[in-house]
C-alpha cells in the first residue's frame, strides 16, 4: 500500500500544470461547456495515443450531470421552445483535465480551469482574488453569450452590440481588468473570445457579424494589445463553440404588452427562448467544442518546441515569460512524446484557424501559426 502511495506521488511531481481561467456573465453556459470540451475531446482523439479524463471525481460528477442535462433537452417535443434553466455557477470552483499519453505510465498534463460566477468580476471584494487569478493563468478563456451581444441592437450596423450585451457579458468590465493587469504585470497569456450559444447565427451565415460585434464590445482589450506594441506579448483568437449543435435561440419571451420579460435585480431578460433546428436528431450534435483545448495546448507545445529548437537564441516573439512557461515543460518526463503529437493537434487547428465563415479569427499571431 505504501509503495503505491509513493508511485502516486512521484507522478504527481512529474505533472505539468496549466492554469486555465474562464470569465463570462452568468448563465452564460461555462461549466455545459467544459463538460462538452472533454467529451468531444475524446471523442475525436480516443483512437489516438492522446488520453484525457477528470482526475478528480468532483469534476467528473459535475460534466457527467451537464451532459446528461444536455441530452435530456432531446426528450421535449421538438416543436415547442423552452428556457434552458443553467443553474448560474454561486461559487468559485476549480475543474480539473488531465491529459495523457496511452503509451505511457507517467506524467500528465493538468489543466486546471477555475470558473468564476459571473457576478463576481462587478463585486469589489473580489477584485484580488480576481486579479489573483488572472495572475497565475496560462490561458484566459472569455465565455460569450451570443444572443445577448447580438440581438436588439438600436441600428442595423455591424458595429454595434446586443442592448442586453454588457448587463450579461460585461464586456467593459472584463476588457478593462485583463487590460489593467497586463499593463501591471506585462504578462504573456493566450486570450480566446468563445461565443456560445451561436448555432442560430452560423446557420444563416452571419457568424462574420458575430465576429465584428465581439471585437466592437471588447474594443478596449483588443486594441490594447493588437497595436505594435503588445500584439508580439498574446495569442488572441475567437473560438466559437457549438454546445448543442442543433439547438438554436428564438427569441426573449414578452409580456402580453409585448415588452420584453426582465428581471430588475439582473437587468436580464427572464426567459431567453430556445428551439431545435429542423434536422435536430435525439441526441446533441456539438460543434468544436474541443477547439480552446487544442488551441491551449498548441500554445504550450508550440512555445516547448521553439524553447527547445531556439535553446535560449532571441525571436521575435521570444520574451521571458512564454521562455519561461517552455522551459517548464521540457523538465516533463513525457515532453518529447507530447511534442510528436503536435502535428495531430496542429491538423485540428489549421482546418478552422481564421475561418471567418464558421466564426472563427486569429487576431494576433505571435507564434506564427500558419
Amino acid at each position: 500500500m505504501k509503495l503505491r502511495y509513493e508511485v502516486k506521488e512521484m507522478r504527481k511531481k512529474n505533472d505539468y500544470k496549466i492554469n486555465i481561467m474562464m470569465m463570462g456573465g452568468r448563465r452564460c453556459g461555462k461549466t455545459t461547456v467544459l463538460a462538452s470540451m472533454q467529451e468531444c475531446f475524446d471523442r475525436k482523439f480516443g483512437s489516438s495515443n492522446l488520453t484525457i479524463s477528470s482526475p478528480d471525481s468532483a469534476t467528473a460528477i459535475d460534466f457527467e450531470e451537464k451532459i446528461k442535462e444536455m441530452k435530456d433537452y432531446y426528450h421535449f417535443n421538438k416543436a415547442y421552445t423552452f428556457s434552458p434553466d443553467y443553474e448560474p455557477t454561486s461559487e468559485l470552483k476549480t475543474y480539473q483535465m488531465g491529459l495523457s499519453l496511452k503509451s505511457k505510465s507517467n506524467g500528465e498534463i493538468k489543466m486546471n480551469f477555475t470558473d468564476f460566477p459571473g457576478g463576481w468580476i462587478s463585486m469589489k471584494e473580489n477584485a484580488k482574488l480576481l486579479e489573483k487569478s488572472m495572475a497565475d493563468s496560462h490561458v484566459i478563456i472569455i465565455a460569450i453569450d451570443t444572443p445577448h451581444l447580438m440581438e436588439h441592437t438600436k441600428s442595423d450596423d455591424h458595429d454595434t452590440v446586443g442592448m442586453f450585451n454588457e448587463a450579461s457579458n460585461r464586456s467593459h468590465l472584463v476588457s478593462n481588468l485583463i487590460k489593467r493587469h497586463l499593463s501591471l504585470d506585462n504578462s504573456t497569456k493566450m486570450i480566446l473570445f468563445v461565443p456560445l450559444k451561436c448555432e442560430r447565427y452560423r446557420r444563416n451565415g452571419t457568424m462574420s457579424t458575430v465576429i465584428r460585434k465581439i471585437k466592437t464590445a471588447y474594443r478596449p482589450l483588443i486594441d490594447h494589445i493588437n497595436n505594435e506594441h503588445n500584439r508580439e506579448k498574446c495569442v488572441m483568437a475567437i473560438t466559437p463553440i457549438y454546445t448543442f449543435g442543433t439547438v438554436e435561440f428564438k427569441r426573449f419571451k414578452r409580456s402580453d404588452a409585448g415588452k420584453i420579460l426582465v428581471s430588475p435585480e439582473t437587468r436580464l431578460p427572464r426567459y431567453p427562448l430556445y428551439g431545435f433546428t429542423d434536422d435536430a436528431g435525439n441526441m446533441p450534435e456539438p460543434l468544436y467544442c474541443d477547439m480552446p483545448l487544442i488551441y491551449t495546448l498548441m500554445y504550450v507545445l508550440t512555445i516547448a518546441k521553439e524553447t527547445k529548437e531556439k535553446a535560449h537564441k532571441r525571436a521575435p516573439w521570444f520574451i521571458k515569460g512564454m521562455r519561461k512557461l517552455g522551459e517548464g515543460f521540457l523538465n516533463f518526463p513525457s515532453a518529447d512524446d507530447f511534442l510528436m503529437e503536435i502535428n495531430g493537434l496542429y491538423s485540428e487547428l489549421s482546418k478552422v484557424m481564421n475561418n471567418n465563415s464558421e466564426g472563427f479569427e486569429l487576431i494576433t499571431n505571435p507564434l506564427q501559426w500558419k
